[in-house]
């Protein structure tokens, strides 16, 4: 069963909470909200958990203390859904200095993981790392296999983030080679040179090939504000229909209203686009 969730976070959360019937809860927006308790009375609706990405937060650092505070914020936030056996996305690392080496930054990725994977056990969450942009610590397959071939633990995987890479040129590879580690899927698209987050599939990602390899069983988490003037509802409705094939083609190609610019969906014998439903063929 397609099961898409979507990011609560500080952009059109007040939306999300009403809309989106699954949530992926960003940490950062988590930890300054003041109603926690609207979003804890909730948690059949949580998917998954983001750790929080503010500045300092980095479990590569080579700064012992800012590894240690890092660590210390995300155990505050993990212990508010204790028990929730949640998806907590998590990043290998953060941006690379000029010069520096990703495999110097190994060591102390292991470190931290080890004290994450002893509170997964307490705590009953599974960790999905996320491949990152070019120039991250986590941007490739070599660093990413590395961590998983030296931890082969049940609650360690990894969450497919397709845009970031769409970037790096490698969503194919690790969609293929790390299919059995996938827990959790990030969909977004872009213009191919940068991290626009776009709603898919708006960018230039060849979603006809890229489909076939994404596990069936994964929850997909839709990590985009809808495209133009698009509602939430009408995001999700569009990006079912990119996974149930109910996007309209034309040679292989995704037609689009030429007055409203979004995709056509097939709605039983007609075609809808933001403009509403008209017949099918009526393009205009």
């Amino acid at each position: 069963m397609l099961k898409l969730v979507l990011s609560l976070e500080q952009e059109e959360y007040e939306k999300v909470l009403k809309e989106g019937e699954f949530w992926e809860v960003w940490g950062d927006f988590y930890l300054k909200f003041e109603k926690k308790e609207r979003i804890k009375e909730e948690r059949h609706r949580i998917v998954s958990l983001h750790a929080p990405l503010s500045s300092g937060m980095d479990i590569s650092s080579p700064d012992a203390r800012e590894r240690k505070l890092t660590l210390i914020k995300l155990k505050v936030f993990l212990e508010d859904f204790t028990n929730g056996e949640y998806i907590f996305v998590l990043h290998p690392g953060g941006k690379l200095k000029r010069g520096e080496k990703e495999e110097e930054r190994e060591k102390y990725i292991f470190k931290s993981l080890e004290e994450l994977l002893r509170w997964s056990e307490i705590y009953r969450f599974r960790i999905a790392l996320e491949n990152l942009p070019p120039g991250y610590v986590g941007d490739n397959e070599k660093i990413l296999g590395k961590i998983l071939q030296t931890f082969l633990h049940p609650r360690l995987g990894l969450c497919i983030d397709t845009g970031h890479a769409h970037l790096t040129g490698n969503l194919k590879d690790l969609l293929t080679n790390f299919k059995e580690r996938i827990f959790i899927l990030h969909l977004n698209d872009n213009n191919g040179w940068s991290d626009q987050h776009l709603q898919p599939p708006y960018g230039v990602i060849p979603w006809d090939e890229i489909l076939p390899l994404i596990p069936t069983e994964v929850p997909l988490v839709v990590e985009s504000l809808p495209w133009g003037k698009n509602s939430i509802s009408r995001m999700l409705e569009e990006v079912q229909a990119l996974f149930t094939g109910k996007i309209v083609q034309s040679g292989g190609a995704f037609l689009k209203c030429k007055k409203c610019g979004h995709f056509l969906i097939e709605k039983g014998d007609n075609w809808s686009c933001l403009c509403g439903v008209r017949e099918k063929g009526g393009i205009q």
